[in-house]
C-alpha cells in the first residue's frame, strides 16, 4: 500500500464511495462531523445504500469525526454539499466551514516533511475555489497557497443509482495550480478511475465545465417539459412525437419529467449568480429552471382533469384515494433532496385529495418528517396510482402488480412512461403518461 495518507471530508454520496475506492491503495481517513453517521459506517451500515455492508467492513478506512486526521494527511479531499439558499443564491457555507477546519488543522503542525494538497470536489461557480476557499485556508493556517499547501479541483461526476456510470467508469476531470500538483493528483485518481483522467487548463475552467454539464441537462429537460405542456393542449401524444423525431440522426433524445436532487435543480443558480455579479442576467438558464421547478403543478392539474372527466365521483376530491409510488428524486436512490414528488404530493393534498405514499428505498421516518401519509400495505383499490419514480423494485414487480392496486375504473399515471409500450386498449383502467 502507498504510504500517502488521504483524508476525505464528508461521508455522503460523493465522499464515501471515493473513500472506499482509494482505500485499496492508500491509508484513508473518512471524516464527517456527524457522529451518528460515523458510528453507522464503522458498523458497516450505509443509510444511502450505495456501499454494501461487506464492502464497508472489508475496507480499512479510518472513519472518524475527529478533525485532527487532517493534520498529517498528504491529500485532503473536500466533498461537502453546495446547496442554494431560499432565494436561490449559492450557499457556500459548507465549503467555508471545511476551509476553516482545514486551515485550523494545518496551523497545528509547524514543520512537516511534505506539502499537503487540498483537493475540492464540490460543484461550485467558477472562481470559488481560488477566491473563497483558498483565502480562508490561508487565514486560518497562516500558510500561503503554493508554499505551505497546494490546491486542486476535481468535480464529482458520478450518476448515483446508475450502475453503468459509477465512479470508475466516468472520466475524471482534474485541475491544479501547477504541473507538479497536477501530476500528483493524476497519479492518485488514475489508480481508481478506469475511464482515465482529463486535465483541464485551469481550476476555473474545471469548475465551469462541471456546472454547465448539469445546466445543459436541465435546459434540455425543460424543453421537453414545455413541449409536453403544448402537445397536451393540442391533444397530441408526446411520446409518439418524440419517437418520430428521434428517427433523425441529429435529434437529441431527452424525455419530459420531474427534475429534483442536489445537482440539476441547484447548479444552474451557481452560474447565474456569478454571471449577475459580472453584470449579466441569464435568460435561457433561468427560464428553463422555472419550467422544471413548476412541472409538478402541471401534473397536479392533469390529475384534476383526468379524475373529473373519468372517475364516477360527485366532484368531491376528498372521496378520491391516490397512491404515489416513489418519493426519492430519481430511481434507485434513497435521496429525497429537492424531490419534485414531495411538491406533487403536497399539491394534491392541498386541493383535497387523499394521498398516500410508498417508497421502499426511503426511510419511513424521513417520509413522516415531510408530514406525508404512508401507504397501508394491505390497502388496494386506489382510484389513482401515480408511478412517480421508476425504482427497479417497482418495475420488477411487474405491470400487473401495480395495476392490481387500482380500482376497476381507476387511473394509472406513469410519469416516466415505464409501461407506455404495454397494450392498454382493452383495460378498464385509464393509462396516462407524459
Amino acid at each position: 500500500m502507498n504510504k500517502k495518507k488521504i483524508c476525505v471530508l464528508g461521508m455522503g454520496y460523493v465522499g464515501l464511495p471515493l473513500s472506499v475506492a482509494l482505500s485499496n491503495y492508500y491509508e484513508v481517513f473518512g471524516y464527517d462531523y456527524n457522529n451518528e453517521r460515523i458510528s453507522q459506517l464503522q458498523k458497516g451500515f450505509d443509510k444511502n445504500r450505495i456501499i454494501t455492508e461487506d464492502d464497508l467492513l472489508s475496507q480499512s478506512i479510518n472513519f472518524t469525526s475527529k478533525e485532527d486526521c487532517i493534520q498529517n494527511s498528504n491529500i485532503v479531499i473536500v466533498t461537502v454539499p453546495t446547496p442554494v439558499n431560499s432565494d436561490n443564491t449559492p450557499d457556500v457555507s459548507y465549503l467555508e466551514k471545511a476551509s476553516r477546519t482545514i486551515g485550523q488543522q494545518f496551523s497545528y503542525i509547524k514543520k512537516r516533511s511534505f506539502r499537503p494538497i487540498v483537493l475540492f470536489e464540490s460543484t461550485t461557480f467558477p472562481g470559488c475555489t481560488e477566491e473563497i476557499c483558498v483565502p480562508i485556508i490561508e487565514e486560518f493556517s497562516n500558510l500561503k497557497c503554493g508554499e505551505g499547501f497546494d490546491i486542486g479541483y476535481s468535480p464529482e461526476r458520478t450518476n448515483f443509482g446508475d450502475n453503468n456510470h459509477n465512479l470508475e467508469s466516468i472520466v475524471k476531470v482534474i485541475a491544479a495550480q501547477n504541473k507538479s500538483v497536477l501530476n500528483e493528483i493524476a497519479e492518485v485518481y488514475s489508480k481508481i478511475i478506469k475511464a482515465g483522467v482529463y486535465i483541464a487548463p485551469s481550476i476555473k475552467i474545471a469548475e465551469a465545465a462541471k456546472v454547465i454539464e448539469n445546466i445543459q441537462r436541465d435546459i434540455n429537460i425543460s424543453l421537453m417539459n414545455e413541449l409536453l405542456i403544448i402537445f397536451d393542449r393540442l391533444n397530441i401524444d408526446t411520446n409518439q412525437v418524440l419517437k418520430v423525431a428521434e428517427t433523425k440522426w441529429n435529434f437529441v433524445p431527452f424525455k419530459p419529467g420531474l427534475v429534483g436532487g442536489h445537482c440539476i435543480p441547484v447548479d444552474p443558480y451557481y452560474l447565474t449568480y456569478i454571471a449577475e455579479k459580472k453584470g449579466y442576467k441569464s435568460k435561457i438558464i433561468l427560464s428553463g429552471r422555472q419550467i422544471n421547478d413548476q412541472m409538478y403543478e402541471f401534473i397536479v392539474k392533469k390529475v384534476e382533469e383526468l379524475s373529473e372527466n373519468l372517475l364516477d365521483f360527485p366532484g368531491n376530491k376528498s372521496d378520491i384515494n391516490i397512491l404515489v409510488l416513489g418519493l426519492a428524486f430519481k430511481k434507485n436512490v434513497t435521496d429525497t433532496r429537492n424531490s419534485q414528488v414531495i411538491k406533487l404530493v403536497r399539491g394534491l393534498t392541498d386541493i383535497g385529495y387523499k394521498v398516500e405514499v410508498e417508497d421502499p428505498l426511503v426511510n419511513v421516518n424521513e417520509i413522516y418528517s415531510y408530514q406525508l401519509n404512508i401507504r397501508n400495505k394491505d390497502k388496494v383499490n386506489y382510484d389513482i396510482v401515480i408511478l412517480a419514480v421508476d425504482h427497479d423494485i417497482f418495475i420488477n414487480q411487474g405491470y400487473e402488480s401495480i395495476k392490481n392496486l387500482i380500482s376497476d375504473t381507476g387511473i394509472l399515471i406513469d410519469l416516466n412512461s415505464t409501461f407506455y409500450d404495454y397494450d392498454h386498449k382493452n383495460e378498464s383502467i385509464l393509462y396516462w403518461s407524459p
